[in-house]
């Protein structure tokens, strides 16, 4: 596990990966500078994971997890499913943020890129984690609102179980949906995963939203761009803020 944890197809990522890369961060803002000036410098926000990925690549975390479980079979257990989560992610976004900070270029919001299907609970967790970190050092927290159905056909978002809820896609569709075509799917696993975020205290009057799902399948294009299209991105824009956001008094 550790072996594959040192992958990396960069071959200038070096050993210390994401020092480099926060470093690389702060190199593009100074060509920014010389290209700009300091009064024209564009605004930046940020688009930051929250996958299980970053427990599987981090060695230190895999050494903690390894101390707790030595056997092979609990500790392949415990890694796949992520049940001692070592967070190092939050800590990197914190440091992310204060070195860009430190350098007079604090994002203007950083978005959350979520895989909600694979452990909920862990996205969840990890999303209260960098929620809390942002609002301490006074940065806007954001959703990156996207479809996980991605190039799936037949398929849509569903949330199941209320105890201990769970994001899962439901790969047949049509047969609980027949009169939704594909973009009416998308439509509707937007707002399933919106409700889903807002009751879990996710997404609150304070969030940045992005409705960032329509690449694959337009129905719009041109002079097609109709807020009445069902299933339009702009038709879905509309649903979002007056099914969703204007109720809950979250929009401004």
């Amino acid at each position: 596990r550790k072996m594959k944890a040192r992958i990396d197809v960069c071959p200038q990522a070096g050993s210390d990966r994401i020092k480099n890369l926060m470093n690389d961060y702060i190199k593009y803002l100074s060509v920014v500078n010389e290209k700009f000036n300091s009064t024209k410098i564009p605004r930046i926000q940020i688009n930051w994971n929250v996958i299980e990925g970053w427990e599987w690549r981090d060695e230190h975390c895999l050494d903690l997890l390894y101390e707790k479980f030595n056997n092979a079979t609990d500790f392949d257990y415990a890694y796949r499913y992520v049940t001692n989560p070592c967070h190092q992610d939050s800590q990197h976004l914190n440091d992310l943020i204060e070195l860009l900070c430190s350098v007079g270029r604090c994002p203007e919001v950083v978005f959350m890129d979520v895989d909600l299907t694979y452990i909920t609970s862990y996205s969840l967790e990890v999303l209260h984690m960098n929620k809390q970190i942002l609002k301490t050092l006074q940065i806007p927290f954001g959703i990156s609102l996207v479809d996980q159905c991605a190039e799936i056909d037949n398929c849509i978002v569903e949330i199941v179980s209320s105890e201990n809820p769970k994001v899962i896609l439901n790969l047949d569709a049509k047969s609980k949906y027949p009169n939704l075509n594909r973009n009416q799917m998308q439509e509707f696993s937007l707002l399933n995963v919106l409700n889903f975020l807002i009751n879990q205290s996710i997404v609150d009057d304070d969030t940045h939203i992005a409705i960032t799902s329509w690449t694959t399948w337009p129905i719009e294009i041109g002079q097609d761009i109709v807020e009445s299209k069902s299933g339009s991105m702009a038709h879905t824009a509309n649903q979002i803020f007056e099914k969703i956001l204007i109720p809950n008094s979250f929009a401004r």
